[in-house]
């Protein structure tokens, strides 16, 4: 259903929608189909959350830019 090899970076990212609510059967391997008893991978599994993150260049050297932002205001 879904596959990923180093996601910007050494780890593996997949964001995956299930069709259905059911049991899934979870496997993982390099893309080699190496590994073994010795290699050892570790897995996270969690629903999405929002998430919003915004940055700012920085108009000096090693100060930080804020902005208000007033609260209620939504674009469109």
């Amino acid at each position: 259903m879904a596959a990923n090899d180093d996601s910007n970076g050494p780890d593996s990212y997949v964001r995956l929608t299930c069709p259905a609510d059911d049991d899934y059967i979870l496997m993982i391997h390099d893309q080699l189909r190496g590994g073994g008893p010795e290699f050892a991978y570790r897995i996270e599994v969690a629903p999405v959350e929002p998430e919003l993150t915004l940055g700012l260049a920085e108009r000096e050297a090693f100060v930080d830019v804020t902005v208000p932002v007033p609260q209620g205001i939504v674009s469109p």
